[in-house]
């Protein structure tokens, strides 16, 4: 195992490949299912997409926060 610069070029491949596959799976689910189906998991798996993206966004600022706090009080 490499500890360089190109240590996470693995897991960016694995998430690509993840993500040609989920437009693969929802290809074939268009084509099967009615467009109305397809529309609501869309928005579904926005929905969910955008709570994680709020979550880490919160969770992080609040974190760094506490972090300052935390190494100004050690000083």
């Amino acid at each position: 195992m490499s500890n360089g610069s190109g240590g996470n070029s693995g897991t960016a491949i694995a998430l690509f490949g993840l993500i040609f596959l989920f437009m693969g799976f929802l290809a074939l689910t268009a084509i099967v299912l009615q467009s109305v189906l397809v529309f609501s998991v869309l928005l579904m798996i926005a929905g969910f997409f955008l709570y994680g993206l709020f979550h880490y966004v919160v969770w992080g600022r609040w974190l760094s926060k506490q972090l300052e706090a935390e190494e100004e009080e050690t000083k």
